[in-house]
């Protein structure tokens, strides 16, 4: 038996986000570091990322919406660069399994990931320049503008998830609390948001049931439009529980049984097999996604 994967971070270089390449990799890894953990961290960037990413709507929203007047001008840009359109967008980039914090500052929360969103357009307009940054971002916002109207005032992340699966067809999502933590005045909740039926999942931390589960189903809101691997959820919900990452093991095909791989949580005391036939970062992906099932049926004891 081999063993690989292990902790395996995102399908991603280093200095790569969806849709650009950094040629300063510095930049990406300052965006990415968090006060917390020391050294050049990102808020200003974030200062700057802010400023950008409100002319870039600015900009954007006059053009599209010709008869709008400022109000709705205002109203729209709001709903664009609100914290629940950050966080669905740091869920779309699996930014909390790349954020780099300190290991006393616990799991990012939904403020540390928007700000880190932030910080990345900053890096990404002084890496790019204005016209490629705007491509990017634009294309990061596909999802986000195609529901945007000048009617546009913000909905409640778990409203515009539900209508959004109501609409394709799919069952409604399940909200799974799957850890409490700190003493009962400090009490936080980790919730995974389940779409069920097609296999994604959002996870949030907060110090309520109902924000933690607002936020985690903005994650998945941004989830939905692109293809975020199970592995990189699964690991970012043991993040949020306070555990190390799963490890994988691949066992090769032979006669007498077909190829398999398993993914096991070893704080937890759990494991599940897979058999199928596909690359290793394939078989890698069903492994986490049962694991991923079997957290929300089964709970998490330990």
């Amino acid at each position: 038996m081999s063993t690989a994967g292990a902790g395996r971070p995102p399908r991603t270089t280093v200095a790569e986000l969806p849709g650009y390449v950094f040629r300063q990799e510095l930049l990406l890894q300052q965006a990415l570091t968090h006060r917390s953990h020391g050294g050049e961290h990102n808020e200003r960037l974030e200062f700057l990322g802010d400023a950008v990413l409100g002319l870039l709507m600015a900009e954007l929203l006059y053009h599209r919406f010709p008869d709008a007047d400022p109000g709705q001008l205002s109203r729209m840009r709001s709903v664009l660069v609100d914290r629940i359109a950050l966080t669905r967008l740091a869920g779309q980039l699996a930014l909390s399994a790349r954020l780099r914090v300190s290991p006393g500052a616990g799991a990012p929360s939904a403020d540390m990931l928007g700000d880190t969103v932030e910080a990345l357009i900053g890096a990404l307009y002084l890496d790019a320049g204005w016209s490629r940054a705007r491509r990017v971002v634009l294309r990061w916002y596909d999802d986000e503008l195609s529901r945007l109207t000048p009617q546009s005032s913000g909905k409640d992340a778990k409203t515009e998830l539900q209508e959004y699966l109501q609409a394709h067809g799919h069952p409604l999502p399940v909200y799974h609390v799957l850890g409490e933590h700190g003493k009962p005045h400090e009490r936080e909740y980790t919730v995974l948001c389940e779409a069920q039926g097609i296999g994604r999942y959002g996870a949030a931390r907060a110090h309520s049931k109902g924000r933690a589960e607002r936020q985690a189903a903005a994650v998945l809101l941004g989830r939905l439009a692109g293809q975020v691997p199970a592995e990189v959820c699964l690991r970012e919900c043991l993040q949020l529980l306070g555990h190390p990452p799963p490890t994988y093991s691949v066992t090769p095909p032979d006669d007498a049984s077909p190829q398999t791989v398993r993914c096991e949580l070893s704080t937890l005391q759990r494991s599940v097999l897979v058999q199928a036939e596909g690359t290793t970062s394939d078989m890698e992906s069903l492994a986490a996604g049962a694991m991923l099932a079997q957290l929300c049926t089964q709970g998490v004891h330990g």
